[in-house]
């Protein structure tokens, strides 16, 4: 038997021209698409509503669930599942079953628990359910529409490395449009598109999304290793100078000189008579007097106090800014 074959043909002849399987057609489409996925862009994606109690809507649009494709073109399908039991609300989900027993691929819901949301059933070859929209029901019926959790189908390797290459998981880029839950939407479509993520912190497709919420991003490098925080966005200035005290150096021990000269001027002779005796003095003379002032000891001038503050408001140092979240490439 050969192990190589190509298909398909018009009709049986010789070479490759002959019969193939379901199976080996699912294959080529597994090859093409992967397992599962809505395809983008085709009619509405199968968009979901909630039209009423019990009553949820599916829009046009096409899949591919583990090979087989699904559409529905021409008009909305309309579902109607279970009410929860009284006194209760349960987690459920829209899913697009691939079920080999009937030859069908059909939309239809899955009941979950209380506390959790129904898990698919994977069985090839048997049945296969792909989940496609979350929502929780209560036990009148009214449905709380949750958010869309399948992927979208892409050409497996099929595109040129250029554009396969654009995004790899775990790059971030600034979104400014709306999100469904931590999934942001399309704002062509208004749809969930799951191969991003909210940087929040969550995990998503194995991808540990940082959490950027209310921060700045700055460059790695020496000085900021990869993944490490800080900064804030006030400075609290409150500060106080402690008490001191301020002194004048000590001088050495020193004298001051003081030369002081009286000098008389006048023409004039003074006479003194003392009975026998007469003394006569020229008044142009003048008196020395010599001495200096000691400082004698080594001392400091001091000076004392403190200067002190109370405190400061806090100051805001945040720059200028505009708000938008970052989004992690989680793939597919």
């Amino acid at each position: 038997m050969c192990s190589e074959k190509s298909w398909p043909w018009a009709e049986a002849g010789p070479g490759d021209g002959v019969a193939y399987t379901d199976e080996e057609w699912r294959n080529m489409w597994r090859a093409v698409f992967g397992t599962e996925g809505i395809l983008r862009s085709y009619g509405n994606e199968l968009a979901v509503t909630v039209a009423g109690a019990n009553n949820l809507e599916i829009d046009t649009g096409a899949a591919f669930v583990d090979g087989n494709y699904y559409q529905n073109i021409t008009a909305h399908v309309h579902i109607a599942p279970t009410s929860a039991p009284a006194g209760e609300t349960r987690k459920c989900a829209v899913i697009i079953a691939q079920n080999h027993t009937t030859q069908e691929v059909r939309v239809a819901f899955k009941v979950g628990t209380a506390g959790a949301y129904p898990t698919p059933t994977h069985t090839p070859g048997t049945l296969w359910e792909m989940l496609h929209w979350y929502y929780i029901i209560n036990d009148a019926g009214a449905i709380t529409l949750g958010a869309q959790v399948s992927s979208y189908a892409v050409f497996h390797d099929a595109l040129p490395v250029a554009a396969t290459s654009v995004f790899l998981k775990g790059m971030i880029l600034a979104f400014s449009g709306t999100f469904t839950g931590d999934v942001p939407n399309d704002v062509d479509t208004g749809n969930p598109d799951t191969k991003w993520h909210v940087c929040n912190g969550g995990t998503a497709n194995g991808v540990t999304t940082p959490d950027l919420r209310d921060k700045f991003v700055i460059s790695s490098g020496p000085t900021y290793a990869a993944g490490t925080t800080g900064g804030a966005a006030t400075k609290n200035l409150a500060h106080t100078h402690a008490a001191g005290t301020l002194a004048v150096a000590a001088h050495s021990a020193h004298t001051h000189v003081v030369d002081l000269i009286a000098a008389l001027s006048s023409a004039a002779n003074y006479i003194v008579d003392l009975g026998a005796a007469t003394f006569c003095r020229d008044p142009n003379h003048t008196h020395d007097v010599h001495g200096s002032t000691n400082y004698a000891t080594l001392s400091a001038h001091v000076v004392s106090g403190a200067s002190g503050s109370a405190g400061s408001a806090t100051q805001d140092v945040m720059p200028p800014y505009y708000a938008l979240a970052y989004v992690c490439y989680v793939g597919v």
